[in-house]
C-alpha cells in the first residue's frame, strides 16, 4: 500500500550498513526489488521510495519501518520486495533509505525498470462441441441406410 508523498533529499552521511547491492526487476506480476547488506550495525531499518522521475517526488513504499535481519550485527542480509501497485510501460525509479540508532538516514542512489504486463496464467473458457449432422442428419443417414439395405433385399 502507498503512504505518504514525499521529496527526499539525499544525505551524504553514512550510516552503519554497507549496501552491497539493490536492484529492480520487472517480473510478470509486478516489480521485484531486492537489496543487500554486507553489514549492518546500529541499523534500525530500511524504507523504499517509488517515483516516476529520477528527481522526485518519490512515494514511501512500506507503511511501516522494514526491519533489520541481524540488528548490531557485523552480519549482512538480503532483502525482497514485490511492488505490485504498477502500471505497463511506466518508468519507475526506485530508492532505498537506511536508518541507523542516531536517526541518520542514507539513500541509495536511484535504479530503474519499466515494468511490461504479461500474462501469468491463460484463461480457457468452456468450449460445447456440436456434432455437424445433427438430429436432422441423423434422420437422413438413417433413411439413406435403410433406403440401401431395401435395395439390397430386392435384389
Amino acid at each position: 500500500p502507498l503512504v505518504d508523498e514525499i521529496i527526499i533529499a539525499y544525505n551524504d552521511a553514512p550510516t552503519a550498513i554497507r549496501l552491497a547491492s539493490f536492484t529492480a526487476t520487472a517480473e510478470s506480476d509486478g516489480i521485484h526489488l531486492e537489496w543487500e547488506t554486507a553489514m549492518e550495525l546500529d541499523n534500525v531499518g530500511f524504507n523504499l521510495y517509488r517515483s516516476e522521475r529520477v528527481e522526485g517526488p518519490y512515494t514511501r513504499l512500506n507503511a511501516a519501518l522494514i526491519p533489520p535481519q541481524n540488528p548490531g550485527t557485523p552480519l549482512g542480509a538480503v532483502y525482497t520486495w514485490l511492488d505490485t501497485d504498477v502500471r505497463p510501460g511506466i518508468l519507475y525509479y526506485y530508492r532505498l533509505e537506511d536508518i541507523d540508532i542516531y536517526g541518520m538516514a542514507t539513500l541509495s542512489d536511484p535504479v530503474s525498470v519499466v515494468f511490461q504486463a504479461t500474462p501469468t496464467a491463460l484463461h480457457m473458457q468452456s468450449v460445447v462441441t456440436h456434432s455437424s449432422i445433427g438430429w436432422v442428419g441423423l434422420g437422413l443417414v438413417a433413411v439413406a441406410l435403410m433406403a440401401v439395405t431395401f435395395r439390397k433385399r430386392r435384389g
